[in-house]
């Protein structure tokens, strides 16, 4: 079966999804990342690397890490009442002794997918509408509205949807929790 990946407006992460539909919004088979691009954070000087690995008829990307970070970012929009459903695959072969996905400390995960969702220019307020412009003016970017992370949490906390501990605008859902189904 071919690795599947769709985004609400960017998708950041090294997973693997797709739509269950008869027509899919975004199909990534993984033959090389020329659609995606770096996104590199501030302070940041140690980045993932990212590869292409092909086992049979498969391809998938492969982020190896070490005391650094980094993402991908492919961008497409499309309506998430048309396409409320995607599906990817992960595989982790560790988890973070200090990871803890309720601490701004422990903010660091084996795994993240990002689905971040548009502004809504007529229900911005002028406060959004000056850190959309700072935002903006530094990164060429527009700030997103919010997003809901799916994450390896490294930790079992009991809860499976928590805020982040950065903003109330992040939901984040753990899809995954410790150690148990390392390597597979």
């Amino acid at each position: 079966m071919k690795k599947r990946w769709i985004m609400q407006s960017i998708l950041i992460c090294a997973a693997l999804a797709g739509v269950v539909r008869a027509t899919e919004v975004l199909r990534e088979d993984f033959h090389d990342i020329n659609n995606w691009r770096p996104l590199y954070f501030p302070n940041i000087d140690r980045h993932t690397q990212y590869t292409i690995v092909t086992k049979g008829s498969e391809s998938y990307l492969k982020a190896e890490s070490q005391a650094s970070a980094s993402a991908l970012i492919f961008s497409t929009e499309f309506n998430v009442y048309e396409y409320p459903i995607m599906r990817w695959r992960w595989k982790v072969n560790n988890v973070y002794k200090k990871g803890d996905a309720r601490s701004k400390a422990g903010d660091d995960y084996p795994m993240r997918l990002y689905i971040v969702f548009k502004r809504d220019p007529d229900k911005t307020g002028p406060l959004e509408i000056f850190e959309n412009s700072i935002h903006r003016l530094m990164s060429g970017e527009d700030l997103p509205h919010s997003s809901l992370d799916y994450v390896w949490a490294s930790k079992v906390p009991p809860e499976n949807i928590i805020p982040s501990p950065y903003t109330d605008r992040v939901k984040m859902i753990l899809i995954e929790k410790g150690a148990m189904k390392l390597g597979r």
